[in-house]
């Protein structure tokens, strides 16, 4: 099990969330459904926070992560309309429904 605590930019004094990042022996399917049983065994992340003041944030969004021996898998469900990122060329992925990104920088793209 690892443990992550969130990073505000700004230099407020907060007190971090910290989420449980659970280990999987279960293949995990990359295809942007979500519906693969161990995704309900993954802890929730909670409490979300808006960057700019640190205020919770008003968007409903489930969040959960897993690793295995190769990889960190993050699942996210958000209400938010407004969802956007700049990239460069390993994170252009971002900007690309349903896909994924290896440690290597190549991407699986599915419909």
């Amino acid at each position: 099990m690892v443990h992550v605590a969130s990073v505000f930019a700004n230099a407020q004094s907060r007190d971090l969330p910290v989420y449980e990042v659970s280990r999987t022996a279960t293949p995990i399917n990359v295809d942007g459904k979500l519906d693969d049983l161990v995704w309900t065994k993954a802890t929730p992340f909670r409490d979300f926070r808006r960057n700019l003041d640190g205020l919770p944030s008003p968007i409903k969004t489930d969040a959960r992560a897993l690793y295995d021996d190769n990889f960190l898998y993050v699942s996210i469900r958000s209400a938010d309309s407004n969802i956007w990122s700049s990239s460069n060329f390993r994170e252009s992925a971002k900007s690309l429904p349903n896909c994924a990104v290896n440690d290597e920088g190549r991407r699986k793209v599915t419909n």
